[in-house]
């Protein structure tokens, strides 16, 4: 009985440091994946108003004017092997270069290349490393 009782006790702690570990590994990756996540919305937003013909210059400045602050923090959101990898800086910079013409578009047919080349950035990027 006493050892069946060690057993369990074992087990129970086992099991409470496994959701421990798991829980503080889920919080370590939180901040870049929600970084991705907010600049997967705004493009989102923008490619859904490219879909729908309807690209009102105040919505994609405001869309962008987003995806570009959220790009900025890239290399804050990543840890340090991730920012000193050259590649990986390397797609960073490609959005930016991608996301600084896509600023001033005014009308759909302007945003669409624009909003494509950003797209390409981020696929290139998650083709690697997601």
């Amino acid at each position: 009985m006493r050892m069946l009782f060690l057993f369990a006790l074992g087990l129970a702690i086992g099991a409470f440091a496994a959701v421990t570990v798991a829980d503080g590994l889920r919080r370590r990756d939180a901040y870049p994946r929600g970084v991705m996540n907010v600049m997967a919305h705004h493009l989102g937003r923008l490619q859904a108003a490219l879909r729908a013909g309807q690209c009102p210059a105040a919505a994609t400045a405001h869309a962008l004017a987003r995806l570009d602050a959220v790009s900025a923090e890239i290399d804050d959101a990543f840890p340090d092997p991730m920012r000193h990898d050259t590649q990986f800086r390397s797609y960073a910079g490609r959005l930016h270069e991608a996301l600084a013409p896509a600023a001033n578009a005014a009308d759909c047919t302007t945003l669409a290349p624009r909003v494509a080349r950003v797209a390409d950035a981020c696929d290139a990027c998650h083709r690697d490393y997601r």
